[in-house]
């Protein structure tokens, strides 16, 4: 994948590979209670040197438990463990436990409500500074307008890691819009609007004196176009709209966007 310029500044063409894997089981042990457990694994790689301290291997696992009742609605409880390895950073490498209440709730026979709140915690080996943990979730509520048209309404909290010499860890923010529409069995039309606040925080003791903390709001808004002639094949279309404001000039842009993207199932 071609690696974007949002916040690489160098005009160089830089490859970023990344390759994943998931295994995951679960094991209904009474006709309400389930157990869930999922692996995954991941490693990403850049072809330019200018990029090399972005390259990262990372593990993860995932423990939990869920109950359905035979409403359709469900609730549980999730338990999150992920290290990340920098090996060419300057920078340490981090833990990340997530504890999180899952949960659905059928409102109607049109709409839904979906919800993982819970409480993140980071950990360096070195640098315990820039540690940091707190609250994060997601809200997704799902309404069906008719039998073509839908609405998402999206609302999320996010902490994870940016490590630079200023900052330790990006706080994102972000609400969502996305009506779509399917006019066809084979064909769909979706806009998505998204505003973004991300507050980009670290340790005081490893901050650059006199360095601002810096804050961005980012809005995008895009129109997506499907069409599957076949189950196996599926071809989209996306125009993007997008723009960044921020307390540091050299941060700001707007971008227009298209891209198309081929998908073949087998």
């Amino acid at each position: 994948m071609l690696t974007d310029f949002v916040d690489f500044r160098l005009p160089v063409r830089n490859i970023t590979t990344t390759w994943r894997a998931k295994a995951s089981a679960g094991y209904r042990y009474h006709p309400d209670w389930e157990a869930r457990a999922i692996a995954t694994t991941a490693t990403s790689d850049n072809s330019t040197t200018a990029r090399a301290g972005n390259d990262y291997d990372q593990t993860g696992t995932e423990i939990g438990i869920r109950y359905l009742p035979r409403s359709g609605n469900w609730i549980g409880l999730a338990l999150r463990h992920a290290e990340t390895v920098y090996p060419s950073a300057r920078f340490n490498d981090i833990a990340k436990n997530d504890l999180q209440v899952q949960a659905r709730w059928a409102i109607s026979g049109h709409s839904r409500l979906d919800l993982h709140a819970g409480y993140t915690d980071l950990r360096h080996d070195q640098f315990s500074q820039r540690d940091f943990s707190g609250p994060t979730g997601r809200l997704d509520y799902d309404w069906t307008v008719n039998g073509k048209s839908t609405v998402s309404v999206v609302a999320r909290r996010e902490l994870s890691g940016y490590e630079t010499s200023v900052s330790s860890f990006v706080d994102t923010r972000a609400i969502a819009i996305a009506p779509t529409w399917n006019p066809t069995a084979k064909t769909s039309l979706r806009l998505r609007y998204e505003q973004q606040w991300k507050r980009y925080r670290g340790d005081a003791a490893v901050i650059v004196a006199g360095a601002p903390e810096r804050d961005d709001r980012i809005g995008t808004l895009a129109l997506t176009a499907s069409y599957a002639p076949w189950r196996f094949v599926q071809l989209t279309l996306e125009l993007r709209q997008e723009d960044r404001d921020s307390n540091e000039p050299r941060f700001l842009y707007d971008a227009s966007t298209a891209q198309g993207t081929l998908q073949v199932l087998f």
